[in-house]
């Protein structure tokens, strides 16, 4: 009896070692930019202000990665909003911790530098401009709205309103979930996530609905005033058939009294 005790206490301290060792799940895919596919990164879609090929390049790293063989790049030829974007699968009302690497080749003059965040996300956490040429770690925890199922994470050099200009470069990308929520501010997922399922339908349908109201009122403010042109023309058509009318009457009835006056 003794000896299966004390398998079943080692079996417990096995799953308890286990259950505290095991690393963090990283949700996000191809975070360290290790895995191409037809020349393009797998798992991620680029995105810039300026789209063309003499502002901004995005481009596969392989000399000076924080770890494994490659890193993400991006080039800010002209003063830009350049980033990578992976949406990714997430719980509802769940804590998330978002993390990475970046390196500042260059900056010139810029308002915002290099970050990770979330899409949509209007107010920007934390960013790099100059780290005398170092991989810096970057880390911003959140949580999801109540209905939130997609987050769109981007790597990022530049933002909403703040063109930047330079090079960045960016690895070991993460995104975990967490039980344990550090005092550190708390951001708001879900106000990152206007395109996700449910919410982006229904700002979509919002949308939508505000156009269809505003064309509606158009329309009848179109129609009033046609009916009202149409009516005012109407009138002057039927005055102008009753002058007719009346003096063609007029000169009948005076030829008339001539003929009885003869």
């Amino acid at each position: 009896m003794g000896k299966y005790i004390f398998y079943i206490c080692v079996l417990f301290c096995f799953i308890f070692v286990s259950a505290v060792v095991h690393p963090e799940e990283n949700i996000l895919q191809n975070g360290g930019f290790e895995d191409k596919y037809l020349d393009s990164l797998s798992m991620w879609t680029f995105d810039a202000f300026i789209k063309t090929d003499e502002a901004v390049r995005f481009y596969v790293y392989d000399k000076d990665s924080h770890t494994g063989n490659r890193c993400l790049g991006i080039a800010n030829i002209e003063p830009n909003d350049s980033k990578a974007i992976q949406w990714v699968k997430v719980k509802p009302k769940t804590y998330y911790k978002l993390s990475g690497w970046i390196k500042v080749l260059q900056a010139e003059n810029s308002n915002i530098g290099a970050n990770i965040s979330i899409l949509g996300l209007l107010n920007m956490p934390l960013d790099l401009r100059d780290v005398n040429n170092k991989w810096e770690y970057m880390e911003l925890y959140g949580k999801t709205g109540e209905d939130q199922t997609n987050l769109p994470v981007v790597a990022r050099l530049g933002y909403y309103g703040n063109l930047s200009k330079g090079i960045a470069l960016f690895d070991d990308l993460s995104l975990v979930e967490i039980t344990n929520v550090p005092d550190s501010k708390i951001i708001d997922f879900s106000s990152g996530s206007f395109l996700n399922e449910k919410q982006g339908f229904s700002e979509i349908y919002s949308v939508l609905l505000i156009a269809g109201i505003v064309l509606f009122i158009i329309f009848m403010f179109l129609l009033v005033l046609f009916s009202k042109k149409i009516k005012f023309v109407k009138k002057i058509i039927n005055l102008i058939k009753e002058r007719i009318i009346t003096r063609k009457y007029g000169k009948d009835r005076r030829k008339h009294e001539r003929r009885r006056r003869k």
